[in-house]
């Protein structure tokens, strides 16, 4: 009983001591995010649209709008998919929309966020099961838009709701989920 008890003590130890602030654990969620080598972002629109965002370490990126459409990008070389049939866009559109991509912040479940923002509104909600999956909850303002944040033990970003994130001229709520984290994602350039 003893020896139940003191790791029953030492687990909420280090429970207590993995999440010490909410902007602390923001900031850990973020770096994990960006040591990631793949991951998949499924986001959830009014209306019932999803877009889909895929990223595979160092340079590779696709963007699936719609069923019909979507963008591949490999390096400085980008593509443009249309029912199926590619088209590789002329090289100074290449370099623009690849700078662009340069870096994952785009994707960053918290771009844009000060960090004096951050501390100000950070607030952590607790544990809950999202998918079968214990969870941990935080809330947020980035950049005037409430979010609430998801993330799982790996520190890693399970799901992002953001409510009040103005698309063409309407005030929509935003469901991102975030997943196939580390694991192999093809992004290969498609087939003319």
């Amino acid at each position: 009983m003893k020896r139940v008890c003191l790791g029953l003590v030492a687990g909420l130890a280090l429970s207590t001591t993995a999440f010490a602030s909410p902007y602390a654990d923001l900031a850990r969620m973020r770096a994990a995010f960006f040591k990631a080598t793949s991951w998949q972002i499924k986001e959830h629109l009014a209306g019932g649209r999803t877009l889909v965002v895929e990223y595979s370490a160092p340079d590779r990126w696709r963007f699936v709008p719609s069923r019909n459409l979507q963008e591949v990008i490999i390096g400085k070389d980008v593509y443009m998919v249309t029912d199926g049939h590619a088209v590789k866009l002329p090289p100074r559109y290449g370099t623009l929309i690849s700078q662009r991509m340069a870096s994952k912040s785009k994707s960053d479940p918290l771009a844009g966020a000060s960090k004096a923002e951050l501390e100000k509104t950070a607030r952590d909600l607790g544990t809950r099961t999202l998918h079968g999956r214990s969870v941990h909850v935080y809330s947020c303002v980035v950049r005037g838009i409430s979010e609430t944040l998801y993330i799982g033990a790996d520190r890693l970003p399970v799901r992002a709701i953001m409510n009040g994130v103005m698309i063409k001229g309407k005030r929509v709520n935003v469901v991102a989920d975030f997943s196939r984290f580390n694991k192999p994602i093809a992004i290969n350039p498609p087939a003319s």
